[in-house]
């Protein structure tokens, strides 16, 4: 589920659509981020846990903005990037540290 079922913006200037769909300044745009994921024309069999779908390798079978887990565009979710912000802390924190094998050591361990 994403964490917010919608996403709402206003729309700020005359937009026509490629398909004639016309929106005039002001009106109020709702995407249904919770029924587009679960939308099986776009993800067969939604109720199932298939986390694969989700995977980079898969990223080509997903039309684009059918998968809007942080939103899209300047007013996405800035929680998107905290994953990338604790790798780089963790990075800078190891390099502090110097880190070696012991000579002689058995390399295979039982787990």
């Amino acid at each position: 589920m994403p964490p917010v079922p919608e996403l709402q913006r206003k729309c700020v200037k005359h937009y026509q659509s490629t398909t004639g769909l016309m929106i005039e300044p002001g009106v109020r745009v709702i995407i249904p981020v919770y029924a587009i994921h679960w939308d099986p024309n776009h993800y067969p069999e939604p109720e199932k846990f298939i986390p694969e779908r989700f995977s980079q390798g898969n990223e080509h079978r997903r039309e684009r903005y059918t998968y809007l887990p942080f939103g899209d565009g300047p007013r996405s979710c800035i929680g998107e990037l905290i994953p990338y912000d604790v790798l780089m802390k963790n990075l800078d924190c190891l390099q502090s540290y110097n880190i070696k094998t012991q000579k002689n050591a058995d390399s295979s361990f039982p787990i």
